[in-house]
């Protein structure tokens, strides 16, 4: 049986800071499952997609969509979003999954980034969580707004660029911080 944890941290992004839900499935930070996963799907040829180029989801949009998600959350594949392209567009590169459940479990299986049809995600999961904790976790996630994730900050080109989206937000007061 799978390990599902979640944490809530303040993180950096190009338009302000922002409180994500971080999930670490088995101990391990999901985007860093991810990126493990593609970089090799990545090595065959299709440049078009950097692996684990993603950003974690806005707590309470995360969670309606592993609890109980709307007609709206599913994509036409009947596939749930897991993980945003790092630009913050969901149909841009994001990872979605399908959830499924039984009476003592939750799945989550059936893995696909969107611009990369040739990528294949048979092998990635299926993870299966113990469906009292899953819930458990949802409901009761462990906050962390004291330490700052400025993993996303790393992901600019150059200081210009950064700086660019600093200006963009009017957070031109981040820039002292730096």
């Amino acid at each position: 049986m799978d390990t599902i944890e979640f944490y809530i941290k303040r993180t950096v992004v190009p338009w302000g800071r922002i409180d994500m839900a971080t999930m670490f499935v088995n101990g391990v930070d999901f985007i860093e499952l991810a990126r493990e996963y593609e970089t090799p799907l990545a090595k065959k040829g299709d440049d078009t997609c950097s692996p684990g180029d993603y950003m974690n989801v806005m707590p309470y949009a995360l969670f309606r969509i592993l609890a109980s998600p709307e007609p709206k959350d599913y994509d036409e594949n009947g596939r749930l979003l897991i993980l945003l392209c790092s630009c913050g567009i969901d149909e841009c590169n994001s990872l979605f999954m399908k959830i499924r459940e039984t009476e003592q479990t939750v799945i989550w299986e059936d893995f696909k980034k969107i611009r990369s049809e040739d990528w294949d995600y048979s092998n990635f999961g299926p993870f299966e969580f113990d469906k009292t904790h899953y819930f458990h976790q949802i409901e009761n996630p462990t906050y962390d707004l004291n330490t700052q994730d400025d993993s996303f900050v790393g992901r600019f080109r150059d200081d210009e660029e950064k700086y660019y989206w600093y200006r963009q937000a009017g957070r031109e007061d981040w820039l002292e911080d730096d």
